[in-house]
């Protein structure tokens, strides 16, 4: 959204655009799910003020009763405009919000690394070991994944959901990740990654609450979780 928006979204209340206008905007907002649901929540305060506005002003008019016609009518047009120009300041306040809140997809690629290959060196004996680490260093992660999926211990599902993450593909991540418990030497590991996943998805609350529950630990997992919070807030 930009300050277009706000002219635009302004426009179609009043009726204010052509035919065409109106079906291009509808449109979008069948497209737009951030800018429907701001017109909505901005449309909610509207009506709300103006429904405010208009018990004052019978109020005032049930006790000005030696008030002038013109008067009333002066009146009438000054509670309107204070309405408007509320409703117009609280948009521009929601609008500017929103804009300040960070998605959740930029912060998911201001904090995501993949996870670094500390198993490989280990493992040197075996060849197919060999070879799913070396496509991973070199971020081959689809082919990676061949060689990953084909065992069941932790490493191989840790790297798994690893590659998954890095193909675009968290709720599959999510899967292996969600199933680590904490006597495994991937269990912090697997809550960062669990979060991130989140992110991906746009899950901002169950992504808080992994980080949240991460960020006791002493471990430098705890502290970025710490950190990735305060983006997040």
């Amino acid at each position: 959204m930009d300050l277009k928006d706000l002219e635009w979204i302004e426009k179609y209340r009043k009726g204010e655009l052509s035919e065409k206008e109106v079906h291009q905007f509808e449109s979008r907002l069948l497209k737009d799910s951030e800018l429907s649901e701001f017109l909505e929540l901005t449309s909610g305060l509207k009506t709300a003020f103006e429904s405010k506005m208009a018990l004052e002003l019978k109020e005032e008019l049930k006790n000005s009763s030696i008030k002038s016609d013109e008067n009333k009518r002066m009146g009438s047009i000054f509670w309107v405009s204070v309405a408007a120009t509320i409703t117009l300041i609280l948009s521009a306040c929601i609008f500017l919000f929103f804009q300040n809140e960070k998605t959740t997809e930029e912060v998911f690629l201001a904090y995501y690394e993949p996870y670094p290959n500390a198993v490989a060196p280990v493992l040197r004996g075996e060849e197919k070991s060999n070879i799913k680490f070396d496509l991973y260093e070199s971020e081959k992660y689809e082919e990676a994944l061949i060689y990953f999926k084909e065992k069941e211990d932790d490493v191989s599902r840790f790297y798994t959901a690893q590659c998954f993450i890095a193909t675009n593909k968290p709720q599959a991540a999510l899967e292996i990740l969600l199933n680590f418990n904490e006597g495994s030497e991937f269990h912090e590991a697997s809550l960062w990654y669990t979060g991130l996943s989140w992110l991906m998805i746009g899950e901002r609350n169950k992504a808080k609450q992994v980080f949240e529950n991460l960020s006791s630990s002493t471990t430098i997992y705890g502290k970025k979780a710490n950190q990735l919070l305060e983006a997040l807030d």
